[in-house]
This record gives structure tokens, sequence and C-alpha cells, in this order.
């Protein structure tokens, strides 16, 4: 059954990985005259844009759409609700496998962040990775399915705060995992103001030890949210 959907996938989105590979190959090409690691910061946008696009159109729609599948359709499926939606995440996790390649290549490449690295940096980079995808896997999830509420459900009165909300929330995730890595990979001070200019003198991106706590507090947090997803995803869960 998971084929089944990652063939579907695939062929559905096939422009968005024609794309992909073709800056892929672009940013191979130029990386040798690009100013220093303007390349690689270009191709990690667009990894992140290519899965955080797309993984919300793999939940099925609750209405016509050509472009999605019929949420009540793929409720149907002789699978049990919590089998499929399993699968979802696994569906929307292959959008991620571009990012996760791409982080790991870029751990294994010579530089001089990681001369630095000790036993415990490796390990928070290992464990940070999947930790933070699965909490912004679990983002997309909520975010989708709360727009969806919010543009089906509630009165027009209540849809700006409900709106306001919702983008709240995905700036304290994406901002709380930002300090976390910025922690990781840039600890210095001077290296940071180097690299974010006015952004280092923002507390959260400039608080130490922030990798440590907010790792494992993301990788609690996706394993609840995903629990609330799921009921809102099928009642029945």
């Amino acid at each position: 059954m998971i084929g089944h959907f990652v063939k579907r996938d695939l062929r559905d989105f096939l422009f968005w990985w024609t794309a992909l590979a073709a800056v892929t190959l672009l940013v191979g090409a130029s990386a040798g005259w690009l100013v220093g690691s303007s390349a690689r910061v270009f191709l990690w946008m667009a990894y992140f844009v290519f899965a955080f696009a797309t993984g919300p159109q793999l939940l099925g729609s609750t209405w016509r759409t050509q472009h999605q599948w019929s949420r009540h359709y793929l409720l149907a499926l002789p699978l049990s609700h919590w089998r499929l939606f399993a699968i979802q995440h696994i569906r929307i996790l292959i959008f991620w496998l571009p990012l996760v390649v791409l982080a790991v290549v870029e751990s294994a490449l010579p530089g001089l962040e990681w001369k630095r690295f000790d036993t415990i940096d490796w390990v928070l980079y290992y464990f940070g990775l999947p930790a933070s995808i699965s909490l912004l896997i679990e983002m997309q999830i909520w975010t989708t399915l709360d727009m969806e509420r919010i543009a089906t459900y509630l009165p027009k009165n209540k849809r700006l705060w409900a709106g306001v909300r919702c983008m709240g929330l995905m700036y304290v995730v994406m901002g709380g995992l930002a300090s976390a890595w910025f922690d990781l990979l840039l600890p210095v001070g001077a290296l940071r103001a180097q690299h974010f200019g006015l952004f280092s003198v923002f507390p959260p991106v400039s608080w130490p030890g922030a990798s440590f706590i907010i790792f494992p507090v993301a990788f609690l947090a996706a394993a609840l949210w995903a629990r609330h997803n799921a009921r809102s995803w099928c009642v029945t869960l």
C-alpha cells in the first residue's frame, strides 16, 4: 500500500521533483564561482521550500479538487485509520529526504565549522535533525488542518484571530528550532554577527545552550502533537 501511494505521489509531483533536480544541478555547477557558501545556502532554502510546500497537499481534501485526493476516499480504504495516518507521515517524510540527505552530506564536507565539533556536538546534530523534521511535519499537518477549519467552520468574526494564532505558532516553532541550530552551528558571537548581522542581537538567536534544551523538547512535542493531529485528521482516532 505504501508503494502505491509513493508511486502516485512521484507521478503527481513529477514537475516539482524535476525542478528540484534542475536546481541541484545548477547549484552544483555554479558552486565553483559563487562566493563563500552562497550556493549551499540557496540549496538549503530550495529543499526546505520544496518539503514545506508539498507536504500539506498529501493529507487529502474535504472538498472537490483536481490536485488532491479526497480525504473521504482515503478514510474509506480498507486500512486501519492509525496505519493510514502513519502512511501519511511516510508520504510527507519522503519530500523531506532531499533535505536530510543534504544535511548528512554537508556534515561530511570539510569545513571550519566541523573541526570544533566534539562527540556531544555530533550527537546533538544527528538527534536534532530528526527531531526538527518531526516537529516541522507535525506543524505542517496541524497548520493545514487548522486553516481548513478556519476557512470552513469558523464564523467570519473569529477567522482573523484564529489565523493570527496559527501564524504565531508557526513563528514560535520556527524561531525555537532556529535558535537551537544557531547555537549548535554558530556558537561564537562574532561568527554569528558576521553571518546574521542584526539578527544576532536578538536573545533567541544568541541563546547559549539552546540546542541542549530545544531538541529534546521538540522531539517530545512532535510525539504529543502527532496524537492531536491524528484526531483532527480523523475523528475516529
